[in-house]
Protein backbone atom coordinates (compact mmCIF):
# COMPACT_ATOMS: atom_id res chain seq x y z
CA UNK A 1 0.00 0.00 0.00
CA UNK A 2 3.12 2.58 0.94
CA UNK A 3 3.84 4.68 -2.20
CA UNK A 4 0.88 4.60 -3.77
CA UNK A 5 -1.62 7.43 -4.23
CA UNK A 6 -4.36 5.31 -3.91
CA UNK A 7 -2.42 3.78 -0.75
CA UNK A 8 -1.78 7.35 0.96
CA UNK A 9 -5.61 8.58 0.75
CA UNK A 10 -6.25 5.13 2.10
CA UNK A 11 -4.19 5.95 4.82
CA UNK A 12 -5.37 9.31 5.41
CA UNK A 13 -9.26 7.93 5.29
CA UNK A 14 -8.80 5.27 7.89
CA UNK A 15 -6.94 7.79 10.23
CA UNK A 16 -9.36 9.91 10.29
CA UNK A 17 -12.07 6.87 10.59
CA UNK A 18 -9.98 6.01 13.85
CA UNK A 19 -10.16 10.11 15.28
CA UNK A 20 -13.77 9.96 14.63
CA UNK A 21 -14.77 7.06 15.82
CA UNK A 22 -12.93 8.55 19.67
CA UNK A 23 -15.41 11.29 19.38
CA UNK A 24 -18.64 8.85 18.25
CA UNK A 25 -18.99 5.84 20.33
CA UNK A 26 -20.76 3.01 18.36
CA UNK A 27 -20.44 3.39 15.13
CA UNK A 28 -22.94 1.95 13.05
CA UNK A 29 -22.18 -1.95 11.77
CA UNK A 30 -22.56 -1.24 8.37
CA UNK A 31 -19.59 1.76 8.58
CA UNK A 32 -16.99 -0.98 10.62
CA UNK A 33 -18.23 -3.48 7.85
CA UNK A 34 -17.44 -0.86 4.85
CA UNK A 35 -14.03 -0.02 6.36
CA UNK A 36 -13.13 -3.29 7.13
CA UNK A 37 -13.76 -4.71 3.57
CA UNK A 38 -11.90 -1.04 1.98
CA UNK A 39 -9.07 -1.80 4.09
CA UNK A 40 -8.89 -5.47 2.73
CA UNK A 41 -9.29 -3.69 -1.02
CA UNK A 42 -6.28 -1.26 -0.60
CA UNK A 43 -4.24 -4.58 0.40
CA UNK A 44 -3.76 -3.37 4.40
CA UNK A 45 -4.09 -6.31 5.99
CA UNK A 46 -3.35 -4.61 9.59
CA UNK A 47 -6.34 -2.00 9.10
CA UNK A 48 -8.77 -4.62 7.87
CA UNK A 49 -8.26 -6.59 10.53
CA UNK A 50 -8.08 -3.54 13.26
CA UNK A 51 -11.84 -2.70 11.77
CA UNK A 52 -12.96 -6.29 11.70
CA UNK A 53 -12.10 -6.71 15.73
CA UNK A 54 -14.67 -3.33 16.05
CA UNK A 55 -16.59 -5.03 13.88
CA UNK A 56 -16.87 -7.89 16.02
CA UNK A 57 -17.57 -5.89 18.78
CA UNK A 58 -19.60 -3.80 17.91
CA UNK A 59 -22.29 -6.32 16.91
CA UNK A 60 -21.47 -8.47 20.53
CA UNK A 61 -22.48 -4.93 21.99
CA UNK A 62 -25.82 -4.84 19.71
CA UNK A 63 -26.71 -8.58 20.52
CA UNK A 64 -25.97 -7.92 24.29
CA UNK A 65 -28.35 -4.68 24.21
CA UNK A 66 -30.61 -7.09 22.39
CA UNK A 67 -30.61 -9.48 24.91
CA UNK A 68 -31.18 -7.18 28.39
CA UNK A 69 -34.14 -5.45 25.99
CA UNK A 70 -35.86 -9.22 26.04
CA UNK A 71 -35.03 -9.45 29.66
CA UNK A 72 -36.84 -6.70 30.72
CA UNK A 73 -39.84 -7.21 28.74
CA UNK A 74 -43.19 -7.87 31.46
CA UNK A 75 -44.18 -11.07 30.73
CA UNK A 76 -47.93 -12.30 29.72
CA UNK A 77 -49.48 -14.74 31.83
CA UNK A 78 -52.16 -15.06 29.46
CA UNK A 79 -54.73 -13.20 28.19
CA UNK A 80 -57.04 -10.22 30.73
CA UNK A 81 -60.59 -10.36 29.84
CA UNK A 82 -63.23 -7.71 31.51
CA UNK A 83 -66.63 -8.26 31.03
CA UNK A 84 -69.25 -6.48 28.76
CA UNK A 85 -72.58 -6.90 27.71
CA UNK A 86 -72.03 -10.16 25.86
CA UNK A 87 -69.61 -12.04 28.37
CA UNK A 88 -66.42 -11.73 28.45
CA UNK A 89 -64.13 -9.67 26.19
CA UNK A 90 -59.97 -9.93 25.45
CA UNK A 91 -58.17 -7.11 26.31
CA UNK A 92 -55.32 -8.56 24.68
Amino acid sequence: MAGSVEGELAEAVFVEADRQARDVPGLPLLVLRAAAEAAGKVGDQAVAEHYQKLRDAERQRIDAALARKQDAKPRSRGVLRCRSRSGLTPLL
